[in-house]
């Protein structure tokens, strides 16, 4: 189904690959080294202070096997969240990756197919490194292990949400064309700013052919001079008020409370 759906994911995902063979030796070196730093830490060091308290570890583990299985889930889930944040976001805006695949024969879902197996390979292959770093820390014993690397590359894709490619249900069509209960209508009043965005995006996303134009978002908030002046008003009159309206106390009270203890002197 998805093969049809998505013919050409697999140049998706050759893309990706090839951007990753000019960073892959510095991605390894950091994909042992923080294993080994974590479980060498948490696991060793802490985990003998758990181990020979009177507890003995943790239901008859140690602490370092109980604690290996977070940290690989840990792993996974941060991996897929830093490929798929800040590159989802450059291939959007900066560097426009996404908008050079649509111009080929590509589609969306190819787009999105590709990036995810990609993705999903790189949690895969930082999984792997972590299971092996774990088995020589003596962590994972017995080839039930293995069993990790599925767990961990569910965990990973669960936490890698590019829906954001996709249109999510939302669809630009001619208002004859559905009935007034399936049209979306935008309050540019709204406090939540995320559908004027939206909005602001359609025609970099590939849904519109020409540019939305209107006002997207119009909210009235105080300005930071107001706040300002609204606090020393505040200020004065409560000081009158503790004053019973004599200026010069008034004066003192404003001076105490503007040097008061949330002040520094500096000499």
């Amino acid at each position: 189904m998805v093969a049809t759906a998505a013919p050409f994911a697999l140049r998706s995902f050759e893309y990706w690959l090839f951007q990753y063979k000019r960073t892959w030796r510095g991605s390894v070196i950091s994909t042992i080294l923080f294993p080994v730093l974590f479980l060498a830490s948490m696991g060793l060091g802490l985990g003998t202070l758990v181990d020979s308290s009177t507890s003995g570890g943790v239901e008859g583990h140690s602490y370092l096997v109980f604690l290996a299985p977070g940290l690989l889930a840990a792993t996974a889930m941060q991996t897929a969240v830093g490929e798929s944040t800040y590159p989802v976001m450059g291939a959007i805006k900066w560097i426009k990756t996404y908008h050079a695949m649509l111009a080929t024969p590509l589609g969306v879902l190819d787009v999105l197919v590709g990036h995810l197996l990609y993705i999903g390979a790189r949690v895969l292959f930082g999984s792997a490194i972590f299971l092996a770093v774990m088995t020589a820390f003596g962590a994972a014993d017995g080839p039930l292990a293995l069993l990790t690397l599925p767990a961990a590359l569910l965990t990973g894709l669960a936490f890698a949400d590019l829906q954001a490619l996709l249109p999510a249900g939302v669809q630009v069509v001619a208002t004859d064309a559905v009935d007034a209960a399936d049209v979306l209508v935008h309050d540019a009043h709204s406090p939540d700013p995320t559908m004027a965005f939206a909005i602001s995006r359609l025609t970099d996303s590939g849904y519109l052919n020409t540019s939305p134009i209107g006002i997207f978002r119009q909210v009235e908030r105080p300005t930071y001079d107001d706040q300002a002046r609204e606090q020393v008003t505040a200020a004065v009159d409560e000081a009158v008020e503790a004053g019973n309206g004599d200026t010069a106390d008034r004066s003192a009270r404003l001076a105490a409370l503007i040097g008061g203890g949330d002040t520094w002197t500096i000499i």
